[in-house]
C-alpha cells in the first residue's frame, strides 16, 4: 500500500507544480473577471466612507476647538489657527484622516509653527480629542457645544509646509 501511495505522489506533485507555473496565466482571466466586482466593492466602500466621514470630521474639529482653542501653537492660539489658517486646518485633517501619524503631524507643526515648548500642550490636547473621537466619544456634551466652527473650504491634496 505504501508503494501505491508513492507511485501516486509524483503525478500529484507534478500537477501542483504545473498549476503553480501556469497559475499566472490561469489566474489572470479569473482576476480580470473579478475586476468589476472589486471596483464596485471599492466604490461602495469609498461612498460609505465619504458619507460618514464629514460629520465625524466636523465633530472632531468642533471637539478640538471647544477643548483646545486656548492653547498656543507657535505665536498663535490654536483656535485662531483652526478657523483662519488653511495650512493648519489641512494638517489637522491629514492627522484625523490617518494620512499623517502623530509623529509626522508634530514634526510638520513644529516646522511651520516653531515654539519653545514644542507645541506639546496643544498637540497633546489635539491627540486627546482625536483619541476620544476614535473611541466613539466624539460628540460634545451640550454645555460644550457653544463654540462650533465652520469647516474651511480647502484643496485637500495641496497641503504644503514651507521649505526652509
Amino acid at each position: 500500500m505504501m508503494t501505491h501511495e508513492l507511485n501516486r505522489l509524483p503525478p500529484v506533485v507534478l500537477l501542483i507544480s504545473l498549476s503553480l507555473v501556469a497559475g499566472c496565466g490561469v489566474l489572470s482571466p479569473v482576476q480580470e473577471s473579478l475586476q468589476p466586482f472589486k471596483h464596485s466593492l471599492t466604490s461602495q466602500v469609498n461612498k460609505a466612507r465619504d458619507a460618514i466621514s464629514p460629520p465625524l470630521e466636523a465633530q472632531f474639529f468642533n471637539r478640538v476647538y471647544s477643548q483646545c482653542a486656548h492653547y498656543r501653537v507657535g505665536q498663535h492660539s490654536l483656535g485662531a489657527l483652526l478657523t483662519q489658517d488653511k495650512v493648519f486646518y489641512q494638517l489637522m485633517r491629514k492627522l484625523y484622516q490617518g494620512v499623517f501619524s502623530s509623529d509626522t503631524y508634530i514634526a510638520k507643526l513644529l516646522k511651520r509653527y516653531p515654539a519653545a515648548d514644542g507645541n506639546v500642550p496643544a498637540v497633546g490636547c489635539v491627540i486627546d480629542q482625536m483619541n476620544a473621537c476614535l473611541s466613539g466619544n466624539c460628540i460634545l456634551p451640550s454645555a460644550d457645544t457653544k463654540s462650533f466652527i465652520t469647516p474651511m473650504k480647502t484643496d485637500t491634496d495641496t497641503v504644503k509646509t514651507p521649505q526652509h
